[in-house]
């Protein structure tokens, strides 16, 4: 889930195959969106080591709204879950 001005382009994150046996949970990362809609930053603030890197190389890649002619703060933040291991992935 992702909570912030509305995603128009998501790139999920490659997972590692084999799934990690050994690691569960949920990565939670802080976007500073600009006025056009572009990922300015992301960093996570809730960590699973093995996956941060790969999950922050698909959200700087995501696209959102731009701002509309009112304008709003620059930047913007979303907040984006991600858990692990993913819904609907094959556990090997």
């Amino acid at each position: 889930p992702v909570m912030g001005p509305p995603l128009l382009r998501r790139v999920e994150p490659v997972w590692p195959v084999p799934m990690l046996p050994d690691v569960h949970g949920t990565v939670f990362v802080e976007i500073a969106v600009a006025p056009d809609g572009a990922v300015r930053s992301a960093r996570v603030v809730r960590s699973l080591p093995p996956l941060d890197d790969l999950i922050i190389a698909a959200v700087s890649q995501w696209r959102f709204a731009p701002a509309g002619p009112e304008g709003r703060p620059d930047p913007q933040l979303a907040i984006a879950a991600f858990p692990y291991p993913p819904p609907g992935v094959p556990k090997f």
